[in-house]
C-alpha cells in the first residue's frame, strides 16, 4: 500500500526487498582467506574434534590453538593469527600445568600470548549471549579467531541424543560463530559406538569440518580430517606426547570468576 505522501505525488513507494537475489555472474571467489589453519580448520564455521576418552584430543587441540594465538605455522601449514578463547569446562587445574609446559617448550616465561580461558560452569544455550558480550568487552578490539568449547557434554544442559536439545545447542554455537566471524571448535566424545561422535547426528550434519582423534598401537596421536565442507579430506597429523617437568607456578596463571549470574571473567596468561 502506498503512503499518503507517495500517493499525493503520484508514485508508488518502493521498499527494500526482504530477500536480495544475487545474479550468477556476481558469484565470485573472494580474496578472504578461507581457513584458520590450512587444511584443518575453516576460518568461519563449526568444527567437531572427537574421539574416545584419553585419546589426546585435548592436547592436540590446545597445541593447535597455541599456534593460532601466536601466528605460528602448524606442521608446515599456514595459520591465520588471532586471539583464542578457550572454554575449559572440564576444569582449569590440568590446563595450568600444560600451559607451563608450553612456556618451557618455547623457552620464554613472559611471552604475551592472546589466549583467554573461561572455566566451568557454563551452559551454552542459556549463557551464549552473556559469553559473547563478555568476550567483546574483555579481549579488546581484535575479534577472536577461534572459540574452543571443551567439551560438548560439559556445556550442554540436556541430552546429547535429543533432537531438540542438540538443535538449540547448535543454534547457540552458531550465534557465537556469527558474532565474531570465527571458528567454533567443539571437543566431543564418542559413545559405545566408537565409529562416530556421541549423541544426535544433527551435530555432525551442522559441522563444516569434523576431525577424529585416536591413538595407534605405538601410542601416537592421530588427528584425521574426516570431512571438510569446503576443502580436502583425509589429511592426517601424527603427534606424540612428551612429558615435561614443570616447576610450581609463581602466580596464578588462569583464573575464572563468577561476576554475576550472567557474567564470566576471562583469565589471560
Amino acid at each position: 500500500m502506498s503512503s499518503p505522501v507517495a500517493a499525493a505525488l503520484g508514485r508508488e513507494e518502493v521498499s527494500e526487498p526482504q530477500f536480495k537475489l544475487l545474479r550468477f555472474n556476481q558469484i565470485k571467489i573472494g580474496e578472504a582467506t578461507p581457513y584458520l589453519v590450512k587444511g584443518l580448520i575453516p576460518k568461519c564455521g563449526l568444527t567437531v574434534v572427537w574421539g574416545p576418552p584419553k585419546c589426546g584430543k585435548w592436547f592436540w587441540t590446545f597445541d593447535l590453538m597455541m599456534h593460532v594465538a601466536l601466528g605460528w605455522d602448524y606442521r608446515g601449514r599456514r595459520v591465520q593469527q588471532g586471539p583464542v578463547v578457550y572454554l575449559a569446562l572440564e576444569g582449569l587445574e590440568g590446563l595450568k600445568g600444560r600451559a607451563e609446559a608450553f612456556r618451557n617448550k618455547i623457552g620464554d616465561d613472559e611471552v604475551d600470548i592472546p589466549l583467554f580461558v573461561v572455566g566451568p560452569p557454563l551452559n551454552l544455550v542459556q549463557d551464549h549471549v552473556a559469553l559473547i558480550q563478555c568476550i567483546k568487552s574483555q579481549i579488546g578490539m581484535i575479534l577472536p579467531g577461534a572459540v574452543v568449547i571443551d567439551t560438548v557434554n560439559r556445556s550442554l544442559l540436556g541430552s546429547e541424543s535429543s533432537d531438540q536439545d542438540m538443535a538449540a545447542y547448535i543454534q547457540a554455537a552458531d550465534a557465537v560463530r556469527e558474532a565474531f566471524g570465527c571458528a567454533v571448535i567443539l571437543i566431543h566424545h564418542c559413545g559405545i559406538d566408537s565409529s562416530r561422535p556421541r549423541g544426535h547426528t544433527s551435530l555432525t550434519g551442522a559441522a563444516d569440518c569434523q576431525i577424529t582423534v585416536k591413538r595407534d598401537s605405538e601410542n601416537n596421536i592421530l588427528a584425521t580430517v574426516e570431512f571438510m565442507k569446503d576443502g580436502p579430506e583425509g589429511d592426517q597429523i601424527v603427534s606424540r606426547l612428551q612429558q615435561v617437568d614443570v616447576s610450581p607456578p609463581r602466580r596464578t596463571k588462569f583464573v575464572k570468576v563468577r561476576c554475576s549470574p550472567e557474567m564470566f571473567a576471562l583469565g589471560e596468561d
